[in-house]
């Protein structure tokens, strides 16, 4: 229960002092603040789409391919052949 009191004081002091000493504005800072919302919006998408995949009974190498090159988004793999036949 101290350890758990003890963790909680570390927190508070940690964003006490970047409230007090990192509340500035210089010309860098509106680029990275525009850029953060993308991330914003894709990790909730990616961890819902990683929950869902590593759920499927392929393996843990299968699952990490799956994720990481779809295949709608490989190059070598078409849709449908050349002459019209699937």
């Amino acid at each position: 229960m101290v350890l758990r009191g003890f963790k909680f004081v570390l927190v508070c002091a940690i964003l006490g002092f970047g409230s007090k000493h990192l509340a500035f504005n210089n010309k860098a800072l509106p680029m990275p603040a525009k850029q953060s919302i993308v991330y914003v919006i894709h990790l909730p998408i990616a961890t819902i789409l990683a929950y869902h995949v590593v759920r499927w009974p392929i393996g843990v190498p299968l699952s990490l391919r799956s994720l990481l090159f779809p295949r709608w988004l490989s190059p070598s793999v078409s849709m449908s052949s050349s002459d019209g036949r699937r």
